[in-house]
């Protein structure tokens, strides 16, 4: 009889190791993987709308950068490329001539501005987490489906949710930059110098 074949005693460090490792990895993987009946997912179609309009509010900064870099190159082209070297002519393409005075003005107007970007740095933190939530327990219900014709529902039904998302990600990301755009080449609001 070799030791291998030697049945380990309930007591010996061995057994005792191994039954700590189960629980270890039973803890892992409970905070790790969700449960896969829960019945809050998949969200309903307009809440998962919502979710992903809030998690994408970094298309705000995305259309003021693109109004940003339309006002430079109108004005490069206006006064010439070496206007984008003038600090006073930066300032009033990125629209900081308007809001330094306002600020210095009313300095309790910082106060709901930070309060807002917090919201939204929170929310939108939110949104990315439950997002996840979502795609682990649709996964783990494809995972564990017991026939091939639900388990091939439930691969579409996956990809056509990602399709979807990546989709919509790709339509809001080309609105910013329009809208960004169409506003510096309306001159809203107008404050580019002249010659």
């Amino acid at each position: 009889m070799s030791l291998s074949d030697a049945p380990h005693s309930p007591h010996s460090p061995t057994s005792r190791a191994v039954a700590l490792l189960g629980v270890v990895l039973r803890r892992v993987l409970r905070r790790v993987l969700p449960n896969a009946r829960d019945r809050r997912y998949p969200r309903p179609m307009w809440y998962a709308l919502l979710r992903a309009l809030l998690g994408l509010w970094w298309l705000l900064g995305v259309g003021y950068l693109a109004f940003v870099l339309t006002r430079l190159l109108v004005l490069a082209l206006h006064l010439g490329v070496t206007a984008l070297g003038n600090p006073t002519h930066l300032a009033t393409a990125a629209l900081l001539d308007r809001v330094v005075p306002v600020v210095q003005q009313r300095p309790w107007l910082l106060a709901p501005a930070l309060g807002a970007l917090a919201t939204l740095l929170l929310v939108g933190r939110w949104a990315r987490a439950d997002q996840a939530r979502e795609s682990r327990v649709l996964a783990l219900r494809v995972l564990r489906a017991p026939t091939p014709a639900r388990l091939t529902r439930g691969i579409r039904s996956v990809a056509l949710r990602w399709l979807w998302h990546r989709g919509l990600l790709l339509a809001l990301l080309g609105a910013a930059v329009l809208f960004g755009v169409a506003l510096a080449l309306l001159g809203i609001p107008p404050t580019l110098p002249h010659r």
